[in-house]
């Protein structure tokens, strides 16, 4: 009967996935990890362990378990598997290595306003996607994130992301022509 309760509690709770983390509470609090430990009482948002399970909150969310580093060819073939356009796929992975080091499951600190950026284009919550959706950006099937990307750059272009204005723009740009 335990193992049943534990299951539907994940289920109902975190849909299974270890690299969740809530949308603000109403007291500003936020969920973390399987469980949706409350960071309110259970963990502490800074480096250092605290509150009562005595542990940061970082630590039970489990990243890597769903993470992936790509390398740089493997990001250019899923950039292209996404139809990304050829004469942009360098500026793309630039931003990409200065954003998220090609990693899929990167969550960044909280900005000012509680809000974070996600996943391998370190998209921002605040603006550009459903809550719902945020997840999904930190996948390995960059499908969502990709698609989301796509829709900032019609926007805005490459400038929307503060990492490509100072380690690409007007730079040179990583070598993609042995991918």
């Amino acid at each position: 009967m335990l193992l049943t309760s534990g299951v539907c509690l994940v289920e109902s709770e975190s849909s299974r996935r270890t690299h969740v983390i809530s949308r603000p509470n109403s007291n500003g609090s936020r969920d973390h990890g399987l469980f949706q430990i409350n960071d309110r009482y259970w963990c502490n948002n800074s480096n250092k362990p605290g509150k009562d399970c005595n542990t940061t909150c970082a630590a039970i969310v489990c990243l890597q378990c769903e993470a992936k580093k790509l390398t740089r060819c493997q990001l250019v073939h899923e950039l292209r598997k996404q139809k990304f356009p050829e004469d942009k796929l360098r500026d793309w992975v630039c931003l990409v290595e200065s954003e998220s080091s090609r990693r899929t499951h990167v969550i960044s600190p909280p900005n000012s306003n509680g809000s974070r950026d996600h996943g391998l284009f370190q998209i921002y919550d605040g603006y550009w996607c459903n809550y719902s959706d945020v997840p999904e950006l930190r996948t390995d099937d960059i499908t969502k994130a990709s698609n989301c990307a796509k829709k900032i750059y019609k926007r805005h272009g490459f400038d929307a992301w503060h990492g490509w204005i100072i380690k690409c723009k007007g730079k040179n740009l990583p070598v993609i022509r042995h991918c």
